[in-house]
């Protein structure tokens, strides 16, 4: 009898050995193994020489990786001959970071099958579904919600549950538009093109500047002495002064650049849209208002991107601070056959007797106009004007229409004031008939 309960306790004792020997076996599969022979497609667990990996391949043999965000759309990374590529573009080095990280994803430790509804890990449905397709077969993760730790987070594959590092997989929820090109300006960082339109539209200005184009042109070696190579279009034609428009236009505009790409959610703000346009290089942006932490929202193609560096002075730009001081307008002498100056509606030429010596310091006078101030009238009274008539047969003219006691609003071929001259320009040129009628000369200067 005895001998029989001894025979069963060694059994018992056999069978718990036995027992404890498999469970240890089974959790040094685990560690070693990740918890389980392989993935829903077969793929075995493989470990390199730095750790345990959930998934363990050549980033060179990905062909695509397919993610679908909790609650938006699927989008994928795919690899050509010449690359990777996005739908509608991306930037390749975010994608080529991505791929990598894809391809070998470390886990901290391997929970072995789900204890909880998936729900509990964020798994149901899961933050990010990631599918790699490589040459050696398919690879399938869910990545869930951050673990109680907050330094790990939940990723199922192949039944099994692991914790991976957040800043690792963190990667790996990146959205779609995080892979768009954040790069503006075509060339090598810092190269800038020579920009030869510039437009703004800022629906917040006032109604007569809400639009401003400024082009460059390219001057024949003929062109009057003075002349911009700016000029401005819109919302007048006029020329620049070419210092104004580097300082309060250009150097605002070639500032401008992708820092990053904005969230989803947020307050874009009041809008302009700029235009820009050189050689071989064309874009639209829509720029918003301030973004928090400083910089400006910047819309292209559909994506906001945020400015954290650039000069946004531009936008604040009237005709009239690229403008302040320069001539109404530029033509040589020998171009100008007749001037003809009307005062009052009483029309007065320059007497014919009169010689070349005067006649040149009168015609100084007639191109002293320059612009003071902005317009503020915009009728227009042909009773007082000055008419130049050319060798080449046009006619060029300005009409001054009083807008205050120091100041006359310049209509330029009748065209709708946008300027004002002071009256003390215009009563040089009378003086000076005066003087020419009587037989005197005119003053140099």
């Amino acid at each position: 009898m005895v001998q029989e309960k001894e025979a069963v306790r060694n059994r018992i004792l056999i069978l718990t050995a036995a027992s404890i020997l498999m469970l240890a076996a089974y959790f040094i599969i685990i560690n070693l193994d990740g918890g389980q022979g392989g993935f829903e497609d077969g793929h075995d667990h493989d470990h390199g020489i730095h750790g345990h990996y959930i998934t363990y391949t050549d980033p060179a043999m990905i062909t695509s990786v397919e993610f679908t965000p909790r609650g938006g759309e699927s989008f994928t990374i795919t690899r050509r001959d010449t690359g990777l590529y996005l739908a509608d573009g991306g930037d390749t080095e975010e994608m080529s970071l991505t791929v990598s990280y894809a391809a070998a994803l470390p886990f901290l430790t391997a929970l072995g099958p789900p204890a909880a509804p998936l729900a509990d890990y964020g798994l149901d449905p899961p933050v990010m579904s990631v599918v790699i397709t490589a040459a050696d077969g398919v690879y399938g993760l869910s990545i869930g919600d951050e673990a109680l730790s907050g330094d790990s987070v939940y990723v199922l594959s192949g039944g099994v549950l692991y914790l991976a590092d957040s800043e690792l997989t963190w990667r790996l929820t990146l959205p779609e538009r995080a892979y768009r090109v954040r790069k503006l300006w075509p060339g090598e960082p810092g190269d800038r093109p020579l920009l030869t339109k510039i437009s703004v539209d800022r629906p917040w200005s006032s109604q007569s500047a809400s639009g401003l184009t400024v082009i460059r042109n390219d001057l024949d070696d003929d062109a009057p002495i003075g002349l911009s190579r700016y000029q401005m279009v819109s919302p007048v034609e006029f020329i620049c002064n070419d210092d104004l428009v580097r300082t309060k236009i250009l150097n605002g505009v070639l500032s401008i650049d992708f820092d990053e790409i904005a969230e989803d959610d947020i307050e874009f703000g009041l809008s302009a849209v700029l235009s820009i346009e050189a050689e071989d290089f064309e874009v639209t942006l829509t720029v918003g208002g301030e973004a928090p932490g400083g910089g400006r929202y910047l819309m292209k193609d559909g994506i906001v991107y945020i400015d954290r560096l650039g000069d946004y002075g531009f936008l604040d730009v009237k005709p009239l601070d690229l403008t302040y001081g320069l001539a109404f307008w530029l033509y040589r002498f020998d171009d100008v056959k007749r001037i003809t100056v009307t005062e009052n509606g009483v029309v007065r030429t320059v007497p014919e007797d009169t010689s070349e010596i005067n006649h040149r310091r009168f015609f100084a006078h007639v191109l002293n106009f320059s612009v003071v101030a902005e317009a503020t009238v915009f009728e227009i009274d042909e009773s007082n004007k000055v008419t130049l008539e050319m060798t080449d047969g046009s006619v060029r003219e300005l009409i001054f229409t009083r807008q205050n006691e120091r100041q006359l609003a310049v209509s330029i071929d009748g065209a709708r004031p946008a300027f004002a001259c002071n009256i003390r320009d215009r009563q040089l040129i009378i003086d000076g008939l005066d003087i020419l009628d009587a037989g005197g000369s005119i003053r140099e200067g």
